[in-house]
């Protein structure tokens, strides 16, 4: 088993080292190292900005839940033997029940106002 171990980690090693040689080069970025911004003269340097710390409000929302009740008309279940008499499943002839659904309403309102820090970008009076 050590010598299957052993050769194995020559293996790889040696490998590395191949794989080593190919000598891969880093690409050069397309854009400048230093960007300007949109309306600065060439050859000047970009304003100094630092960051700081703003807090700001933040919209928020809750869910609210809500039942409504809806009546609807249900034609009453017929027997096996009445559907060999012909007898329909209708409300034609009055053989119908009143059943309540309860649905399930959801909404989203807002609610209160909070707080959160924002990182700002300022530029530095010299």
């Amino acid at each position: 088993m050590k010598p299957f171990v052993a050769n194995l980690l020559t293996v790889a090693t040696a490998a590395g080292l191949f794989l080593g040689s190919l000598g891969l080069n880093a690409q050069q970025p397309d854009h400048p190292a230093i960007t300007m911004l949109p309306g600065t003269p060439e050859g000047t340097c970009p304003p100094q900005t630092r960051k700081v710390c703003v807090t700001e409000p933040k919209q928020n929302t809750r869910t609210v839940y809500a039942t409504k009740c809806e009546e609807y008309c249900l034609p009453r279940a017929i027997s096996l033997l009445s559907l060999f008499g012909g007898r329909k499943c209708d409300c034609d002839d009055g053989h119908c029940d009143v059943k309540v659904r309860h649905k399930l309403v959801v909404k989203q309102v807002e609610a209160c106002e909070t707080k959160q820090c924002v990182l700002k970008e300022i530029p530095v009076a010299k």
